[in-house]
């Protein structure tokens, strides 16, 4: 038979505006994809990603980090399809694979980097035994599309492995210019309206509306090394799903950034970090 695994990341965002993510990919590479990574491999754990018989499925390729993780996982005759909504993030993961001494260009290598959308994709129903999302399913148009794409997918012993926005409490990554925006009264990112994902009920239902019999949760709070709110701000500033926030200010944006690093210092000054947290989610079919 023929075996293959589909990596793919997509978003709402990203489907309008893949420029931005195209921007920000150098970006992510030096500053965040190390951050996004401790999921990647706690999905693949969780998964048991290198014990697929048939396909796998990973949704969230980025620039290719977790991609090659599970090429070195999986056997040499399983097919691995590697995807982004942003060409960019595309060439860079191609670049990665390269780097690692994989010959995308030779048929042997069963590796194809292209871009790819995750909420409809071109794959024959029951193609995998597998399939991950690591923070992407937050960012999709339709949730419920994205769930039931999953158990379309995987065949009747599939097991499925998400990621998303965790505690929002525990997420100051993310709420301190949320409450920031909130008071320079500028419109704050679609996207946070998919925070509701982080209630473990949430997920699971969806989950168990597409099919799935069964769904585990746990949180995973991941650190930061954030030395100063000036790094702070350079993060924020450069991030995509700020960008429409930034616009919105005008001539103000100095005056966020500056209450920026401010508010970021104070929790670097009590001996706390900045933390991004995640919930994950297991599936079984």
């Amino acid at each position: 038979p023929t075996f293959f695994v589909c990596i793919l990341r997509s978003s709402f965002i990203m489907a309008e505006h893949p420029e931005l993510w195209d921007d920000f990919a150098t970006f992510y590479v030096e500053h965040l994809e190390a951050i996004t990574n401790v999921m990647d491999v706690e999905l693949q754990y969780m998964a048991h990603t290198k014990e697929a018989k048939k396909a796998v499925v990973v949704a969230g390729a980025g620039p290719g980090l977790g991609a090659i993780q599970v090429r070195k996982q999986i056997k040499d005759d399983v097919q691995l399809y590697v995807g982004d909504i942003s060409p960019q993030m595309v060439e860079i993961s191609k670049s990665v694979f390269v780097k690692h001494g994989i010959d995308i260009q030779c048929q042997d290598t069963k590796t194809d980097i292209q871009v790819l959308d995750n909420i409809d994709m071109a794959l024959p129903d029951g193609c995998c035994d597998r399939y991950l999302a690591n923070l992407s399913w937050m960012f999709v148009p339709d949730t419920q599309k994205q769930a039931d794409e999953a158990f379309r997918l995987l065949d009747e012993e599939g097991i499925a492995a998400f990621s998303v926005w965790g505690r929002k409490e525990r997420c100051n990554y993310i709420t301190i210019p949320l409450e920031l925006a909130k008071e320079f009264d500028v419109p704050t990112p679609e996207a946070f309206k998919s925070f509701q994902l982080g209630d473990p009920e949430v997920p699971t239902k969806l989950l168990k509306q597409a099919g799935f019999q069964r769904v585990n949760t746990w949180y995973h709070s991941v650190p930061l090394a954030m030395y100063s709110g000036a790094e702070f701000v350079d993060l924020i500033s450069h991030m995509p799903i700020w960008k429409p926030v930034y616009a919105s200010l005008g001539d103000k944006a100095a005056d966020f950034n500056k209450r920026l690093e401010e508010e970021a210092q104070k929790v670097l000054d009590v001996e706390k970090v900045i933390e991004f947290d995640n919930l994950g989610i297991v599936a079984y079919k």
